[in-house]
């Protein structure tokens, strides 16, 4: 079958579709404003996406249909899946709310974080300042999380509310370009992950 990428075209607001072999471009919804995130489920059946308005959509592959998911607005949203335990991950961010979300198909909870900040810590004591994008890496049962405003890559691990921790990665306060090992590196505004897990590589989308 033939390769394919999804794309939030924000300024279009649209959710188009990207035949890799052919470079085929076709819309798939043509809905939604600015749509700022798209993850394809586990099922491989639908997408999820965010507009402009924090609304989260659940997006049929088979015919293009888009239905909101019934969540309270969750700006900037990006999101994480663990397939076995059929969870959802949201990391958001809005005012001085940022923060990690667990959703498990009916009801949504703050996995971790609270106020605008930087800590490292368990539960609502652990600070993020614009948590942008969240990756799942099964393996080890942590996700990665770009957190932007504090120009770090963070790790979150633990199943629930009552265990999960938050530590730093890579980066340090220092907003600049380094290479080098774990707090030694540094990043200016990282805000897209992507996680390889044949290679155990995280890539990092280092904006500024």
């Amino acid at each position: 079958s033939d390769s394919v990428l999804y794309v939030a075209d924000a300024g279009n607001n649209k959710i188009r579709i990207i035949t890799v072999n052919n470079a085929s471009v076709q819309t798939l919804l043509d809905s939604i404003e600015g749509p700022s995130e798209v993850a394809l489920t586990p099922s491989g059946g639908h997408l999820l996406t965010t507009a402009s308005n924090g609304e989260i959509f659940r997006v049929s592959i088979a015919d293009g249909s888009g239905s909101k998911m019934g969540l309270d607005p969750l700006p900037n949203a990006s999101f994480a899946f663990d397939p076995e335990k059929k969870l959802i991950y949201i990391a958001s961010f809005s005012g001085n709310l940022h923060q990690i979300y667990v959703f498990d198909g009916k009801d949504i909870s703050v996995l971790v974080g609270d106020a605008k900040g930087f800590k490292n810590g368990d539960g609502s004591d652990a600070r993020f300042n614009a948590p942008s994008d969240i990756v799942y890496d099964a393996e080890e049962n942590v996700f990665y999380v770009a957190d932007t405003g504090n120009n770090r890559i963070r790790v979150v691990s633990g199943a629930d509310e009552d265990t999960v921790q938050v530590t730093t990665l890579a980066g340090s306060s220092k907003a600049e370009y380094a290479d080098g090992y774990g707090t030694e590196a540094s990043f200016d505004s990282p805000e897209g992950l992507a996680f390889d897990p044949s290679s155990r590589l995280l890539f990092v989308a280092d904006t500024g």
